[in-house]
């Protein structure tokens, strides 16, 4: 029987989102043209690009906690399922439901120049870790400085088993923490992201819908401050 994943979060008001699955095919798909491709790349990247703008904002020790604080929300709806735990519906060709799948909320992997093996914290978690450091009264600042989208790289596409779309981007984060007159911690990551592709045709033409889902660190370096 055909089988159709449709995607819902628990935190959308019953409305359906666009349709993920975690387990999509590797082979490359070549359906799409060049200029699709460059389209749903430069959309995917700057939705990456957003989110690292968040990250940047949400350090600013000058700013007031609640700016900080909605901040990290504004970044957690990027993501599938907002940070949260989500599920995903199967539905058979008549659109009853049939299953219910659970899926853990995103994560964001985290490395220093100590221990280069990436250990896994929700993403929420790891935003308001950044959220805590910067509301601190000491006189310790984080800077969070991300590549911007233009020079960020993009995988090929992937075509999931529901007919949907997935690519990876890359970005390198430097973290810098540091006091008025003393550097205390530097490093450079570079991170890949998960981005989900939902490719709707309407009255105004192609729209690309992106969602985010898992960063994963894959090299860190010592940064010359």
């Amino acid at each position: 029987m055909k089988l159709r994943i449709i995607l819902l979060s628990l935190f959308l008001s019953l409305v359906c989102t666009i349709v993920f699955a975690q387990d999509y095919s590797h082979e490359v798909y070549n359906e799409l043209d060049d200029a699709t491709y460059k389209k749903i790349s430069r959309r995917a990247r700057q939705e990456v690009n957003l989110f690292t703008d968040y990250l940047s904002n949400i350090v600013i020790k000058s700013e007031k906690p609640k700016y900080r604080r909605d901040k990290m929300n504004d970044a957690l709806k990027l993501f599938v399922g907002k940070g949260e735990v989500y599920y995903t519906y199967v539905l058979d060709v008549n659109d009853n439901p049939i299953d219910t799948i659970k899926h853990d909320p995103v994560k964001m992997q985290v490395t220093s120049l100590r221990d280069k093996a990436p250990r896994n914290l929700t993403l929420k978690k790891y935003l308001s870790n950044l959220v805590e450091q910067a509301n601190k009264k000491n006189s310790i600042s984080v800077t969070i400085k991300t590549t911007k989208w233009q020079s960020m790289k993009a995988s090929e596409i992937r075509k999931l088993e529901d007919g949907k779309y997935v690519l990876d981007v890359y970005f390198e984060q430097t973290y810098i923490r540091q006091t008025r007159d003393r550097l205390i911690y530097a490093d450079k990551t570079t991170k890949r992201v998960t981005c989900y592709i939902d490719i709707i045709e309407t009255d105004l033409g192609t729209e690309f819908i992106v969602r985010l889902g898992d960063i994963e660190a894959t090299d860190t370096q010592a940064y010359d401050a």
